[in-house]
């Protein structure tokens, strides 16, 4: 892949506010607990432009998800709100949140480096301080965009901040963006269930008495009592009083078994008890 720099792009396409699925707006259960896994994956107008040399996916279709309607708009302004695009490649199909300015950063990179305007036909989209609160104009815009940029695109569109905004690499599979790609994170400790937990969110995971979890994210307590975890494949918060640290067990119950009279002989070091004396948060364990 070869680097590009980005410092002429016009980047008033950042966003002004996270799109709703990222887990730095969700119950607050972020607040200091991005330290692990912050910068996985970057934001959006953030990453580093750079152009795939091969790309191979065919044909990628772009359209409003069905379960949008301007409806649910009306109450917030134009620069708050989030549109819910469907994404489908490969026969397969997914979403994606983005904000209008999202959409302005697609659209500049999309000029700066793949097509002509000339070529591609594609409206420029106007600034919102020319839209204003006019935010029924906003579903014919996008729509018709989507369904412009559906029909010309194909394999020479391998510019990767402009898949990176669909979630797609260049085998046209879906990769996941920022802190939702979690399951790359290595585990900084390991704890079994205690507790039974439902998952009440999307962000959350449902935990059974006796699951063992890899923990990704541990803050302090007075900073939060969410922590966040994998089980399997799958990733989310839970309760920190649910579990138990595997590596925390009280020394009591792991005393030498054989003459009580030994027991109190001093032994060579537990390889375990360095561990025992740090704080959680500075733990490792490979899972």
């Amino acid at each position: 892949m070869v680097a590009w720099s980005t410092d002429n792009l016009d980047t008033s396409g950042e966003p002004t506010t996270r799109s709703v699925g990222t887990t730095a707006n969700l119950k607050g259960k972020m607040s200091k607990r991005l330290s692990v896994v912050k910068g996985h994956f970057p934001k959006l107008v953030d990453c580093a432009h750079f152009h795939y040399d091969n790309v191979e996916f065919g044909s990628i279709e772009l359209q409003f998800a069905n379960e949008q309607s301007d409806a649910s708009w009306i109450s917030g302004s134009a620069k708050d709100l989030v549109f819910l695009v469907q994404v489908s490649c490969q026969a397969k199909t997914w979403m994606v949140r983005r904000t209008y300015e999202e959409f302005r950063t697609l659209d500049a990179h999309l000029h700066q480096c793949i097509y002509d305007r000339r070529y591609s036909q594609l409206l420029p989209l106007p600034p919102l301080s020319e839209i204003g609160d006019r935010v029924e104009i906003f579903t014919p815009l996008l729509s018709e965009y989507l369904s412009r940029l559906s029909m010309i695109v194909d394999n020479k569109l391998n510019c990767g901040p402009v898949l990176t905004w669909m979630e797609i690499d260049n085998r046209g599979n879906r990769f996941l963006l920022k802190e939702e790609a979690s399951l790359n994170v290595p585990a900084i400790a390991a704890a079994h269930v205690i507790k039974r937990y439902t998952a009440q969110a999307s962000d959350e995971i449902s935990i059974e008495v006796g699951d063992i979890l890899s923990v990704i994210d541990m803050p302090p307590k007075e900073d939060s009592n969410w922590w966040r975890g994998k089980h399997g494949f799958q990733v989310g918060f839970f309760p920190s009083e649910c579990v138990e640290l595997i590596n925390e067990k009280p020394q009591s119950a792991a005393k030498i078994d054989g003459d009580p009279a030994n027991s109190n002989a001093p032994g060579p070091p537990s390889p375990t008890s360095g561990k025992q004396t740090q704080s959680t948060n500075h733990c490792c364990m490979s899972i």
